[in-house]
């Protein structure tokens, strides 16, 4: 996918990239780096993104997003906020999966798991129940369509898999 689809509505502060470079696959996690991947370096709260870019780079990386301008001469995408480019560039890169699906959140303090348990038993008897995330903080019921509003975590790109193939 050429890097100017992947940027598509994404707020870029400031780049020294050709928007026609071809990009294999968008990356946070240093380590599953292969050749043409765009490394995005995300800001993390027990690590920072931006110290694996060398490394990202080594293994064949061809572009940067980072929220922190580097020092370095990198080809580099500088944006306002990293974790949310990361779930936009993975939303265009997989075609915006959650564009066909319905989401279902339960919040609250108590009673999100009876809530939630009554609401699977109800959607799997009607048969509208496609899939199922669940955390001791949050559950997501996904039916049909979500919103199409990218979810802002590092994780984002994870779901987004998940979403693309179903």
């Amino acid at each position: 996918m050429k890097l100017c689809e992947l940027l598509e509505d994404l707020n870029i502060l400031k780049t020294n990239v050709d928007p026609e470079l071809w990009i294999e696959q968008v990356v946070y996690d240093s380590r599953k780096v292969t050749p043409q991947s765009l490394f995005v370096a995300v800001t993390g709260f027990a690590t920072d993104g931006n110290l694996y870019i060398p490394m990202a780079l080594e293994k064949g990386a061809v572009a940067v997003v980072t929220a922190r301008e580097p020092e370095e001469d990198i080809p580099y995408i500088l944006v306002e906020n990293d974790r949310k480019a990361l779930a936009k560039l993975g939303d265009n890169y997989y075609g915006h999966p959650s564009r066909d699906m319905k989401l279902i959140a339960v919040t609250g303090t108590n009673g999100k798991t009876t809530s939630t348990l009554l609401l699977i038993r109800e959607l799997r008897w009607l048969q509208a129940l496609r899939f199922v995330v669940t955390s001791q903080y949050m559950v997501i019921l996904t039916i049909l369509i979500i919103s199409g509003v990218p979810i802002e975590l590092p994780q984002s790109l994870m779901c987004l898999i998940m979403f693309h193939k179903m």
